[in-house]
């Protein structure tokens, strides 16, 4: 007869049944990655990455990625190193039509100073949907095609983006709807977005609620946030 502890099913030790189980996710993950399975070796390599066995995530999304399957093309190229390989991955997710590559590849043009090309893969990333596509566009719309920037922000920070809100509350503060733009920095900075609570803290000293301020530049500056912690004194 089995140790309670070792039963999986009916153990009385919550954590002891969760190693347990865990390790039986990895052990069937195993199995299906090393059948073929491309949906295994996908997600047994988000369980390494999570681990921090980067090297053996990148071997099984190498495979599932060179076997077409495009969510691990996707995770292959946001860790590797070598920028050329990456973009091929890219390119090869985001012509595939994954939203995500389509953001990541617009990234990558971006940095390289190709903005034309950027800005299209963003907007296709944003028409379908994905959200840092939307506040990847909104960001290259800029000051010049400012009422399409701001749509995409406010569709982005609908989804949750921090970026976004805050991007939203900088132009609201700029336009000196101050109880907007604290409304924006205050949402972004409760996701732990550090830019957002430097500029709340500015916000709020402005507006002669110090003591509240301090609380979030101290914030800011816990997150790392360099303007933060020269303010501060701790650069």
């Amino acid at each position: 007869m089995a140790e309670p502890w070792l039963d999986r099913r009916g153990s009385a030790d919550p954590v002891i049944a969760a190693v347990l189980g865990a390790v039986e996710v990895f052990e069937d993950l195993y199995s299906g990655a090393e059948r073929g399975d491309l949906e295994a070796m996908f997600t047994l390599g988000v369980y390494l990455k999570v681990a921090g066995r980067v090297s053996e995530a990148e071997t099984w999304w190498r495979r599932a990625a060179e076997a077409g399957y495009v969510s691990a093309m996707v995770s292959l190229a946001r860790i590797l190193d070598d920028r050329v390989e990456a973009e091929e991955w890219w390119w090869e997710a985001a012509e595939a039509g994954n939203a995500e590559g389509m953001t990541g590849l617009g990234l990558l043009l971006r940095d390289a100073g190709d903005a034309t090309q950027a800005e299209a893969w963003f907007r296709k990333a944003a028409t379908a949907g994905d959200v840092e596509g939307m506040f990847s566009l909104g960001l290259s719309l800029g000051m010049e095609r400012l009422t399409e920037a701001e749509q995409w922000f406010t569709k982005a920070a609908g989804e949750g983006h921090p970026g976004a809100m805050y991007m939203l509350g900088t132009l609201r503060y700029d336009q000196r709807h101050l109880m907007e733009a604290e409304e924006w920095f205050r949402k972004a900075a409760e996701r732990k977005y550090s830019p957002a609570m430097y500029s709340l803290w500015e916000l709020l000293r402005e507006t002669g609620r110090r003591e509240e301020a301090t609380a979030w530049l101290r914030r800011a500056a816990e997150e790392g946030f360099g303007p933060a912690r020269e303010a501060l004194g701790w650069e």
